[in-house]
């Protein structure tokens, strides 16, 4: 008898074409085989009302959910033996005060909390939230983030003769505190080499810079597919991504890196967070210290340097190649979800549901049922 499917829901306040829905589960979904797992994903958790079979695995991603709606799905799981799992990127229980959004957060941060207590397992980024939320929550895997080769289409191009140096960044709002160190020295760079060096910024544009002549913006792009072909296409020379060495930082991904490297960008990173733990100065990328003049001498280095921009670029794609492919890498997402699947033993009949519940589950039943009626009785008509 061929083995039963580990089913999964995954449950997303993004729309499953976003940065974090695809970079978090869909895309290392995507690589399961098909034959061991199903994927259903849930763009909220009223969606569950039209799914009409139990699953083995529930799993939230880290945005904050309505507490009400979370104890439903919570006691629905418990008493039917499905393993609930909340995915965490980021330390988004720990804004710290100056994060932007960090009011927000911080009025449902408690109720956040005990859903972390009360899920089955944690997965997150690395090793500094494992130790984090392990305070939390005992069972907890390390899912690091990867690059998809379908969405960054890896084949090394060699850079063109640069006419004009483009400095590039890509990032959100929520990095207006990391910027503020270096803006002196970027708006140093703009006036010394004034008519030889572009600004591309996608996402976000820090205030002390909208007024420089030789700066392009590009808004945030929603769609993640969208938002990598128009950074592949965007043509640095080199990128950047300023961070401050806080502990905040420390749980951060490295995902700018990712990214940059996957487009043949050479970059120069704070040497601080996942930048310090896993990029190699000098050789697969530049680190440098919060400090202007250090800013200010990384930046003209590449800027000069033509083949080190190049050996910078070529190094760090064949690292993201080798190392952080999704295509690789999936099968740490297969071994997290095979794990949780073989501790919960599901009953054949789920009995226990809650009430709001109960009667769109029988529609579905019902409906189900009628299809399938309907299918025998075309197959066997004469027309």
């Amino acid at each position: 008898m061929r083995p039963r499917k580990i089913k999964i829901w995954f449950f997303s306040l993004h729309t499953s074409n976003k940065c974090q829905p695809q970079i978090r589960f869909l895309g290392p979904a995507s690589y399961l085989p098909k034959d061991k797992f199903e994927i259903v994903y849930a763009p909220s958790l009223k969606a569950i009302l039209n799914m009409y079979s139990p699953p083995d695995i529930i799993i939230f991603h880290r945005n904050f959910y309505d507490p009400k709606e979370v104890a439903l799905i919570l006691t629905f799981a418990r008493k039917n033996d499905i393993a609930t799992v909340m995915d965490m990127d980021d330390l988004v229980t720990e804004l710290p005060q100056w994060h932007p959004i960090y009011e927000e957060y911080e009025r449902i941060k408690n109720e956040q909390i005990e859903i972390i207590k009360n899920v089955d397992a944690i997965t997150v980024t690395n090793e500094n939230l494992r130790n984090y939320y392990s305070k939390l929550n005992s069972k907890i895997y390390v899912l690091p983030n990867l690059a998809d080769a379908r969405l960054w289409n890896f084949k090394y191009r060699i850079p063109a003769a640069d006419k004009k140096i483009v400095i590039g960044y890509s990032g959100t709002p929520t990095h207006v505190y990391d910027f503020k160190p270096i803006i002196p020295a970027l708006k140093y760079i703009s006036n010394k080499y004034s008519g030889k060096v572009l600004f591309k910024f996608f996402g976000y544009i820090p205030e002390e810079m909208k007024d420089m002549s030789n700066i392009e913006y590009f808004p945030l792009i929603e769609t993640y597919g969208k938002f990598a072909k128009k950074l592949y296409s965007a043509q640095f020379s080199f990128a950047i991504a300023p961070l401050r060495e806080n502990f905040f930082n420390s749980c951060k991904s490295n995902i700018k890196y990712l990214e940059y490297s996957a487009c043949g960008y050479p970059g120069i990173y704070s040497d601080a967070g996942s930048y310090k733990r896993t990029i190699k100065n000098g050789e697969t990328g530049i680190l440098v210290e919060n400090d202007q003049k250090e800013w200010i001498k990384a930046i003209e280095l590449l800027i000069e340097d033509a083949d080190l921009r190049n050996k910078l670029a070529k190094n760090a794609y064949n690292d993201i190649k080798e190392n952080y492919s999704m295509k690789k890498g999936a099968h740490k997402w297969a071994e997290v979800y095979q794990n949780l699947a073989a501790n919960k033993q599901k009953p054949m009949v789920t009995k226990v549901i809650p009430n709001s519940y109960k009667k769109h589950l029988v529609y579905a039943e019902l409906r189900k049922i009628y299809w399938i009626i309907r299918r025998k009785w075309c197959q066997t008509s004469r027309f």
